[in-house]
């Protein structure tokens, strides 16, 4: 994985001066998706401030996106399982999962539950070749 790609990123966030409470906010709120935040005492100034606490929203926010369309990918899949058609919901599903494993990680319950399903389609469409 490289340095600063989607799946991880650490952000450093000023304190200084009235951007305080904002900045702490804001760790807070990067920590709770899962990145990295560094609180630092010095002033980035505030064009440099509030450039990164924009980037910090759009990460986050790009972020949810995915997660959201990896679920929707994931509920998709599961309709046209029960509705037995197998080779449209695959593929589907395979996306979910690697949207699921770069934005939250191998071992989150929701990435292991897409995995479950995946096993599931996959199982199914052996019996079904036979």
């Amino acid at each position: 994985m490289t340095e600063g790609s989607a799946a991880h990123r650490d952000f450093f966030i000023s304190r200084a001066g009235e951007n305080a409470a904002v900045a702490l906010q804001i760790a807070e709120i990067l920590r709770g998706a899962g990145y990295s935040t560094f609180i630092q005492d010095q002033d980035f100034g505030s064009t440099d401030f509030m450039a990164k606490v924009a980037d910090g929203f759009a990460m986050v926010d790009r972020g949810a996106r995915l997660i959201a369309l990896a679920i929707q990918l994931n509920n998709l899949a599961l309709l046209l399982q029960a509705t037995n058609r197998l080779g449209e919901a695959e593929p589907l599903i395979r996306r979910a999962l690697v949207i699921f494993e770069a934005g939250l990680g191998a071992d989150h319950p929701s990435t292991r539950t897409v995995r479950e399903n995946l096993a599931a389609l996959e199982a199914e469409m052996r019996g079904a070749g036979s």
